[in-house]
């Protein structure tokens, strides 16, 4: 199975609406993904600062800041 990362934080609104978007995904295609706050993590937090939400697939940066929907459900259905 492919790696799926959410890197993320508090108070983000970006972050929540890919959170949300993953969720819904999640309704009709199962999948786990790793949400990390870069806030804990010094070399997170100075590598992304506020370039997040970032979302990884198999160490591959697939989306930043927003996620189409439909190309993200495409590749989760070919993992």
């Amino acid at each position: 199975m492919e790696r799926i990362i959410l890197y993320t934080k508090q108070r983000c609104h970006l972050c929540d609406e890919m959170k949300l978007i993953l969720t819904n995904i999640q309704s009709s295609i199962p999948f786990q993904y790793e949400e990390i706050d870069i806030e804990t993590d010094k070399a997170l937090s100075e590598k992304y600062k506020e370039k997040i939400p970032v979302l990884m697939v198999d160490g591959k940066m697939f989306a930043k800041y927003t996620v189409d929907e439909m190309k993200l459900r495409t590749k989760l259905n070919n993992l």
